[in-house]
């Protein structure tokens, strides 16, 4: 599933740091209205892929931030 295109450049417009809590794998910066956490699916919530590897996907945290209900 891809990143929402709007609230990706909301997360990156303004200051240099704004958005630099998102990782590849985030649809919304963490705390977004409507959104919420959810395992990732390239690293099955471990943070490490199969190869032993820190998982890019999530920053390593097993977790990705997705929209829920009727963003």
């Amino acid at each position: 599933m891809r990143p929402h295109p709007e609230l990706r450049q909301a997360a990156t417009e303004g200051t240099e740091t704004a958005g630099a809590d998102m990782n590849p794998g985030d649809q919304a910066p963490p705390g977004s209205p409507q959104t919420g956490e959810n395992v990732c699916r390239d690293c099955l919530g471990k943070g490490i892929r199969a190869d032993g590897s820190r998982c890019e996907t999530c920053g390593g945290t097993g977790k990705v931030i997705e929209l829920v209900g009727d963003a």
